[in-house]
């Protein structure tokens, strides 16, 4: 069989997901790339900190994703400190939130995901709620797209009991958004879904930002049971594959080189994907 990743050689191992039955078959060259991340900068993580301290060790993200997301995990989590019983000080570092306290349905590369709140126009207030206990949400780094994938860092400071219950607010918003859109508001979330695999499967150019743009509802919908042909670990591997900080320092021609092949590479991984949409349900 062929590789389930570049759909070109030979599949000749495997990628276990965090489930028993998700498994990827790839080719020995796909297996090597997420098992061993593109040197560099990559051991630093997507995030480059200064005063923000990390509030304790998170459990493994995706389980299978030891090269990559280990990376991600360095720069989310590092040694756990002991936290000061300080009230709700305003002064001192900020700490990142951690990342194993978000709900695993809304974690996508370890990170908060609100799709939901950005498709049924909620995330200002959410930025709002957080903002008045200040709690900022980092948005990716070197992100040429406005808040691409609608992914984010939380950093506060404090206690992080306070930060948890300020956190929950949010997560209830995101879950209720996510619940609207299945409901009274499944026509925007079908166009939506609907345009991101059109463009997933004929694009001739795709970003780093432009790829986890479109993959961020196409992760919701694979949750909510409305696509089939890819696995939620198979997401997260696509949206992690570049060296975020590589591709922006190369130059215009080297970057359309890339955006062509990345392109060409999705186009084959997505040309069996489908969604589940039928009359009726919007």
């Amino acid at each position: 069989m062929k590789c389930e990743i570049c759909h070109k050689q030979e599949a000749r191992t495997k990628l276990e997901g965090r489930n028993e039955d998700d498994i990827t078959y790839v080719c020995e060259e796909c297996a090597a790339r997420f098992e061993n991340p593109a040197s560099g900068d990559t051991d630093e993580g997507m995030f480059e900190d200064e005063g923000v301290e990390d509030d304790g060790p998170v459990q493994e993200v995706l389980e299978s994703l030891d090269g990559m997301l280990d990376s991600i995990r360095k720069s989310l989590d590092g040694e756990a400190e002991p936290e000061k019983d300080d009230g709700a000080q305003s002064g001192g570092r900020r700490k990142v939130f951690p990342a194993d306290e978000i709900p695993p349905r809304l974690s996508f590369c370890g990170l908060l995901q609100l799709e939901g709140l950005f498709l049924t126009g909620e995330l200002s207030e959410a930025r709002r709620i957080l903002g008045a206990e200040d709690i900022r949400m980092e948005g990716l780094p070197y992100a040429t797209l406005p808040e691409t994938g609608h992914l984010y860092r939380l950093t506060y400071r404090g206690r992080l009991d306070h930060a948890r219950e300020t956190v929950q607010k949010v997560v209830d918003m995101e879950f209720s958004a996510r619940e609207a859109l299945r409901d009274e508001l499944a026509r925007l979330y079908a166009d939506t879904t609907i345009r991101a695999l059109a463009i997933l499967k004929s694009a001739k150019l795709l970003s780093p930002d432009e790829l986890i743009d479109l993959l961020s509802p196409m992760r919701i919908a694979l949750i909510d049971g409305l696509v089939a042909g890819i696995t939620e670990d198979a997401m997260t591997r696509l949206a992690l594959q570049d060296n975020r900080r590589d591709y922006y320092r190369m130059n215009d021609d080297e970057r359309a080189i890339v955006d062509a092949d990345r392109a060409d590479g999705i186009n084959d991984i997505f040309e069996d994907v489908r969604l589940k949409w039928k009359k009726g349900m919007y």
